[in-house]
């Protein structure tokens, strides 16, 4: 255990400091020097944990625990407190996330907070888009997290399956997946949404069971069909699917039953119905069997984020654009003022002057960070229309078949707006299909 304290502001004020942090446990563990004072001025949770109802002394300075702090994210607060520093660039992602915990622990709530969000959000991207879940379960727990949760929920809503294709998606909290399957923008087909949903359920239902197994030291019957395969869920006996209702019985009705096919319907719901709440059993009964019946139970369908005039591209189809871009791995770095975010879609500026379109609103922003002189207006405002075109190659197109053999891939996007099959080219009688263009030189 270390005896040396560590303290900020003028030596010449050391003299009354009167509280001893002990931050950390263990190997990782230091003792730092503080006024209560600067703390409680600071934090609304220091002035009660301070306070004479709940402080402790020794050799008349207050001792203050905090075993789930560490030293390296409290020398960061007490900087802080003392200078007004907040080095973050300096810290990788972990660190500055640890940092976002404590100071919500902590009810530093409003600056610190502030910067913290707009650090990670603008500065560490890259970091968040590798760490998507760690962050998404962080940002979920906490109230005062609405930037970096509006955040993460853009990022989901235009593609979803950075997290239900994420590896500890299975992992996840019902809180989580509940809060997710409430949004109306998530750009995913409704039956690959209840594909993931029912792996979800089979994943929570055999952990129920594995515990079952340990505490009553039991083998399940050798009859039982394996609950990791989702092709046998129609062999599980009705005690096995009553379970999975049970699991799964707060995020069933989210399902957007109303955008089900009949085919669909028949292929993939009612071999599972016995997991359906009864009521909503028979109203998605009824509404299949008559269309026009619209039950309380059944949510409408979702909104797609962006609305398409086109009769070659479908909002859902437009969402997976992204993907497409980042498969044929395009730069990613933003050098342009007009550019397509993986996440946003058509963007205009960065930074400063930030305008993008999210799913739960349509302001823009422009922040005074890196300029020389002062933006005239900082406060988020709306653009009524714009449109964002980028030329990757002028190629006829009748020779855009005979471009697919060359080396380097690219990504070719064509829109004729307002415009019939007939008129842009396109067959009527085919479906619509996205080229990945392979060339070689641009013009």
């Amino acid at each position: 255990m270390s005896n040396k304290f560590e303290y900020y502001g003028h030596v010449e004020n050391l003299t009354g400091a009167d509280v001893i942090i002990q931050a950390g446990e263990h190997y990782n563990f230091k003792k730092f020097l503080a006024h209560s004072e600067v703390l409680k001025d600071k934090s609304p949770y220091f002035r009660v944990a301070l306070s004479s109802t709940w402080a402790k002394r020794e050799d008349e300075k207050i001792i203050l625990k905090k075993p789930n702090v560490s030293p390296t994210i409290f020398c960061i607060i007490l900087e802080y407190f003392y200078t007004g520093n907040l080095p973050l660039d300096q810290h990788d992602g972990l660190t500055i996330i640890d940092l976002l915990i404590a100071s919500d622990e902590l009810l530093i709530v409003h600056d610190l907070l502030g910067h913290i969000q707009d650090h990670l959000i603008n500065v560490k991207t890259e970091w968040l888009k590798e760490n998507f879940s760690t962050v998404l379960h962080v940002v979920f727990e906490r109230e005062a997290c609405k930037d970096l949760q509006n955040y993460c929920m853009d990022k989901i809503c235009w593609n979803p399956k950075i997290i239900f294709d994420s590896v500890d998606f299975l992992e996840f909290e019902e809180y989580i997946l509940v809060a997710l399957l409430k949004h109306d923008n998530l750009q995913i087909e409704e039956i690959e949404l209840w594909d993931y949903l029912i792996k979800w359920g089979i994943s929570q239902l055999r952990q129920q069971k594995e515990y079952l197994i340990e505490d009553l030291k039991v083998d399940l019957d050798e009859n039982s069909p394996p609950l990791n395969d989702i092709n046998d869920l129609s062999n599980w006996d009705k005690r096995d699917l009553q379970d999975l209702g049970e699991i799964l019985k707060d995020c069933i009705p989210l399902i957007r039953f109303s955008e089900f096919s009949i085919g669909e319907f028949y292929d993939k719901i009612w071999p599972l119905k016995d997991i359906l709440p009864s009521e909503l059993k028979q109203d998605i009964s009824l509404f299949q069997k008559n269309l026009e019946i619209f039950p309380k139970s059944i949510l409408s369908p979702r909104k797609p984020i962006i609305s398409i005039n086109s009769v070659i591209i479908k909002p859902k189809q437009a969402s997976k654009i992204p993907d497409w871009i980042d498969q044929v791995q395009l730069n990613s770095q933003i050098n342009s003022a007009i550019y397509d975010d993986p996440s946003f879609g058509p963007c205009f500026g960065k930074t400063d002057l930030d305008m993008r379109r999210q799913f739960n609103e349509e302001n823009c922003s422009a922040k005074k960070r890196c300029y020389k002189h002062t933006i005239t207006n900082t406060s988020k405002f709306a653009v009524d229309d714009y449109e964002v075109f980028q030329v990757l190659c002028h190629t006829p197109l009748k020779n855009l078949n005979n471009l697919c053999s060359s080396p380097k891939s690219d990504l070719l996007l064509a829109g004729i707006p307002n415009q019939s099959p007939n008129e842009s080219g396109i067959p009527q009688q085919h479906d619509t299909e996205f080229v990945n263009q392979q060339h070689t030189n641009h013009s």
